[in-house]
């Protein structure tokens, strides 16, 4: 048997990975102690996650040369008795750094954390920097006196990572000679750090396939091609994005998303939909009580899981809270109707729109809100090979 070895892992793609990479033997095995695990269970290799890279070393035979030197462990090959340690983080690092042409020649770097996986980052910048900074919570640079003159932001931390709460650490907003920013995480796609950027962005997943393909080549002595490592990573990404509409009302966003998450075959939600069905309330009750906006949020916010076709509410885009959520793992097509299309068509049962020039109010207000946050515009009569582009296009 083999498996992923860490302390929460509800948030992982591995089993997915490994699964097409013809491994069926593959699983999550959560646990507080290491000690326990050895003595207790039969493998034939380990993935090792969050916490234990570096703890997990001392019940190994023997390491890998840049296990040895980054003093770090993420894959773990059983050899008859003997348990030998290696890091393909450090090879996924830089698959990662090529794969999205990024440029570390004398860059300002700022790596945010301390640990295992902040030490196999540095150890591959070093042979292209020596302007290199590692800010951790209680280190001599922390989060309270960063300078904003860096060029790279490497995240290695979990912070932002799914479910977690503690996704403010730093904004990146006034850092403006930003040209890249890198975070680690693949779960969300595009966590608040990445999101607060106003640069090239790039997440984890691709190192996470990767490593994984140099994990299973261990494994069986059986390399992966390069063409299927891409492969594995351009269709999980695809599977876990949700598509996210947004638009004004009566755009057809409802009739759109119907019909791509039909040919998709992807579960659809209608956020006003689901907003009645939770709350027992039609949305004109909501909206005479003054609490829709409110509603609105929570339920967005509730919204977990990837993969969906999603269509939401006129106004959506009127709270920044709502957009940081819908697009952490979702991707944000604005279809766009011309003013004289949505003015030609009844308003009948819109609790905002009570007459035209009502409607060219909120249009006008809305408009750059929509171009603002869109990841793509499209017409009503689109073509899916749009988005196919778009999220092969090295968006994140």
């Amino acid at each position: 048997m083999y498996y992923l070895l860490g302390k929460k892992l509800s948030h992982s793609y591995s089993v997915d990975i490994h699964n097409e990479l013809g491994n069926d033997d593959y699983s999550v095995f959560e646990t507080d102690s290491l000690e326990s695990f050895f003595s207790d269970i039969n493998f034939k290799g380990l993935n090792i996650t969050i916490p234990y890279k570096e703890e997990v070393i001392e019940y190994l035979d023997d390491l890998s040369e840049t296990a040895k030197k980054t003093n770090s462990v993420n894959t773990i090959l059983k050899i008859e008795d003997r348990l030998i340690g290696y890091n393909t983080d450090y090879d996924g690092f830089v698959a990662l750094i090529n794969y999205h042409n990024i440029d570390l020649i004398n860059k300002r770097i700022l790596i945010l954390g301390s640990g295992a996986t902040s030490r196999t980052v540095k150890y591959y910048l070093e042979d292209y920097t020596k302007h290199i900074d590692v800010c951790s919570r209680n280190g001599s640079l922390n989060y309270s006196n960063l300078e904003n003159h860096y060029e790279i932001v490497i995240n290695t931390t979990p912070n932002g990572m799914h479910r977690d709460t503690d996704d403010d650490l730093l904004n990146l907003t006034d850092f403006t000679n930003l040209e890249v920013v890198i975070d680690l995480i693949y779960n969300p796609l595009r966590t608040r750090l990445i999101q607060s950027a106003k640069c090239k962005v790039v997440n984890g997943l691709y190192m996470l396939v990767y490593q994984a393909a140099l994990a299973n080549s261990l494994f069986f002595n059986k390399k992966t091609s390069q063409k299927e490592i891409d492969r594995i990573y351009n269709e999980l990404l695809s599977s876990k994005l949700n598509i996210v509409f947004i638009g004004m009302p009566m755009s057809g966003k409802t009739t759109i998303g119907k019909e791509v998450a039909n040919t998709m075959k992807r579960e659809f939600i209608d956020i006003d939909d689901l907003i009645t069905y939770r709350t027992g309330k039609s949305i004109q009750e909501l909206f005479d009580d003054k609490i829709f906006r409110e509603v609105e949020s929570k339920i967005i916010n509730s919204i977990e899981g990837s993969g969906k076709i999603i269509s939401t509410g006129g106004g959506v885009v009127e709270n920044i809270d709502n957009i940081t959520h819908l697009r952490k793992n979702g991707i944000l097509v604005y279809i766009e109707q011309p003013l004289e299309t949505l003015l030609s068509r009844p308003m009948d049962s819109r609790p905002l729109l009570k007459d035209k020039d009502s409607l060219i109010d909120i249009y006008k207000r809305r408009l750059p809100l929509y171009n603002s946050y869109a990841d793509i515009t499209v017409k009503p009569d689109f073509d899916m090979e749009v988005i196919y582009e778009f999220i092969s296009s090295k968006w994140c």
